[in-house]
């Protein structure tokens, strides 16, 4: 599932105030020269996260912003409900209230892994990273800059990761196919590894049918006989159908018939 870019940014300028606010006020403008955002878009995330209990303001020529609680108690989750409320989480809020998610800290260790340019480095950090992820949110928003330049030799880890015992792991697999594979470097084999995934477990089937509706708005053709012969358990085949119908990249000729292979049960 891919996040929006507000909650990308105010997940990154909550990691900037755990960071740099420890002994003193931050300015928006510090914020945004770090981390290159407008200080204006900065200002309309502060505002929610404001109301939201997660920060609060000082003002005076010394003023600026500090963390309202702990970052070991704020969660990436609080941040995107505070942002986006249940645009495009839905699915997941109905579940995710029961989990034990760390905090802004487990983040910083996530935006260090996404900032090292070595590629060799950065595996090595997230092999020993991915066990300690245990919530949706901080696994998703992983992106992992560092890989692109050796795709070729990157895609061995994901398909080691998709036969992982654990959900984050195989999630996050699934989220990095869905990620750099669905373009140029796309090949039928991806896909059929994700089908051949067979979990119980909620966060799996869930970002496995939002990798089917992102591959049908990108790969129309080559994908939908995965649905056309039923290749997937009836939850996620239903679920990716759902995904896709509410995508504006699916055309409304391509929407009618996917209505038309739902499972009716």
């Amino acid at each position: 599932m891919n996040l929006s870019k507000k909650s990308r940014y105010g997940i990154t300028a909550l990691i900037d105030l755990a960071v740099y606010a420890k002994d003193q006020c931050v300015q928006l403008s510090s914020i945004a020269e770090r981390n290159n955002i407008s200080v204006k878009y900065l200002e309309q995330i502060f505002s929610s996260l404001r109301k939201a209990g997660l920060v609060r303001s000082v003002k005076g020529p010394q003023g600026g912003y500090l963390l309202a609680k702990s970052p070991e108690s704020i969660t990436v989750a609080d941040v995107i409900y505070a942002l986006d409320g249940s645009y495009l989480l839905e699915d997941e809020r109905s579940v995710v209230s029961g989990t034990d998610e760390k905090g802004i800290s487990t983040a910083i260790q996530k935006l260090l892994i996404d900032q090292m340019k070595d590629y060799e480095l950065c595996i090595e950090e997230l092999i020993r990273f991915l066990p300690y992820i245990n919530n949706w949110a901080t696994c998703d928003i992983l992106s992992v800059k560092a890989v692109k330049g050796h795709l070729d030799s990157y895609i061995k880890n994901i398909y080691q990761w998709l036969e992982s015992d654990y959900t984050y792991t195989i999630r996050f697999g699934i989220n990095m196919l869905m990620r750099y594979y669905l373009e140029e470097e796309f090949k039928i084999e991806y896909p059929e590894k994700v089908v051949a995934i067979r979990s119980e477990e909620y966060y799996v089937n869930m970002v496995r049918a939002w990798y089917f509706a992102t591959a049908l708005a990108k790969k129309y053709a080559q994908v939908l006989p995965f649905l056309e012969e039923q290749k997937m358990d009836v939850w996620t085949h239903n679920k990716t159908i759902q995904k896709a119908i509410e995508s504006y990249r699916i055309t409304p000729e391509q929407k009618e018939y996917l209505r038309t292979l739902k499972i009716r049960q």
